[in-house]
């Protein structure tokens, strides 16, 4: 018997915050799955263009401190997460 996929976002409390909204790109604070960002970014603010939100392939934030998926320091469990598209 297989088991359909489920939503992650029905099945668990999850939060998904954007911070911080340029152009092409975005600062978001969740506990989502990695996996599910991008999407639910998609969902949440749409770009308007071809491309689609991905988290950013940049290895730190602009402040070349706080490495891109580093722990919110203000919501456990929570991620920061620099999204590009």
């Amino acid at each position: 018997m297989v088991t359909p996929p489920t939503n992650p976002m029905k099945t668990k409390k999850y939060n998904f915050q954007v911070y911080s909204l340029g152009l092409v790109h975005a600062s978001v604070c969740t506990n989502l799955p990695k996996a599910e960002i991008a999407k639910h970014m998609g969902e949440h603010e749409p770009t308007g263009i071809d491309s689609a939100w991905e988290i950013s392939k940049d290895e730190y934030f602009a402040d070349g401190v706080n490495k891109n998926g580093c722990p919110c320091p203000y919501k456990k469990g929570n991620r920061h997460w620099l999204m590009a598209c």
